[in-house]
């Protein structure tokens, strides 16, 4: 497997080879790991659920691991495009399974049969990310996780495959994560912030932005899978903060002391520079056009569910500026 795989606790296990949980405690699928919510998640159950669960650890290739490497957990590579081979995925009575959802434009596909493999493999609880309003269906994005949450919808209730322990009552109950943008999603304009310009599709005065820290989702994650039954057939909605254009510029410089000037452009303009930054150009126009309902002040009225969910205030942006952005400005 190479130099990067040598050592333990690093655990790479071939999709075709039998899955052994030698630890004895419950095994939680996180797929895919390597992926932004992916590795917040593996990061929590780890920092804080390392006593009690088995972290397994998906990704696509074997190269994808890397991030991964000297954590503690089971790492496995496999394609949810290929079902006959997710056995070892969900070995050993799996009944939790995280699912970063993907961005692609078949993402809706992707998550259909991540929700069927769960049904195959006996996990009562996928807990999979949306984004905020889907069931409104305005944007792009909220017609793709629409149609995610709609084929949720249509298989909650239905008996999962019959694991070695099930007295017969294993239902699927999905967990739907609808989250607000990220704050992470800032990086990709650390070039103007370190200009002193902050430049977004945000209009002047107009709808604010719900955002939220990578960090909360993974509490979140962590806070329901610790206790799933609780949380089953549930959709919460995952907002740190709400800002307007100039105080998210506000808010970054009480954060990092670096004095930033908010500057609003058009919703083509925005579209070019992310597509420019090497975002796919249809994800790029989604983005912007997410943007743009906030500011027509489309979901304004959205309540956070992250405290009901972890018992504490979400993480203000200013902080994570602080934590995340000072070192770069």
């Amino acid at each position: 497997l190479g130099s990067n795989f040598n050592f333990l606790p690093l655990l790479f296990i071939d999709s075709f080879q039998t899955l052994k949980n030698m630890s004895g405690k419950p095994i939680i699928v996180v797929f895919t790991a390597n992926s932004n919510t992916g590795s917040v998640v593996v990061d929590e159950l780890l920092a804080k659920y390392g006593d009690d669960f088995t972290v397994r650890a998906v990704v696509r290739k074997k190269a994808n691991a890397k991030g991964l490497e000297g954590k503690d957990v089971q790492i496995i590579n496999a394609d949810i495009k290929q079902p006959h081979l997710l056995k070892p995925v969900f070995a050993d009575d799996v009944n939790v399974a995280f699912w970063a959802t993907p961005t692609t434009e078949d993402r809706a596909e992707l998550t259909k049969l991540f929700v069927d493999a769960c049904i195959e493999y006996g996990v009562d609880f996928p807990i999979i990310i949306s984004c905020l309003d889907a069931d409104k269906g305005a944007t792009v994005n909220q017609k793709m996780f629409k149609a995610i949450e709609d084929y949720c919808k249509e298989k909650e209730g239905t008996p999962v495959k019959r694991q070695m322990f099930d007295t017969g009552k294993q239902t699927l109950a999905p967990i739907i994560l609808r989250c607000a943008p990220f704050y992470q999603n800032i990086f990709g304009m650390i070039s103007s912030l370190q200009q002193g310009l902050l430049y977004y599709p945000l209009g002047k005065n107009e709808g604010f932005m719900p955002h939220v820290d990578l960090l909360d989702i993974g509490k979140c994650v962590g806070c329901i899978i610790a206790d799933p039954t609780v949380h089953g057939g549930k959709t919460y909605n995952i907002i740190g903060e709400y800002h307007m254009g100039n105080q998210v510029a506000t808010a970054i410089t009480m954060g990092t002391k670096h004095s930033v000037t908010y500057e609003p452009v058009d919703a083509e303009t925005a579209a070019m520079a992310f597509n420019a930054l090497g975002m796919e150009e249809w994800n790029a126009n989604a983005l912007v056009e997410g943007l743009t309902y906030f500011k027509n002040e489309g979901g304004q009225d959205i309540p956070s569910d992250v405290e009901k969910i972890t018992g504490s205030s979400p993480i203000k942006f200013s902080a994570f500026s602080k934590r995340e952005l000072k070192k770069f400005l």
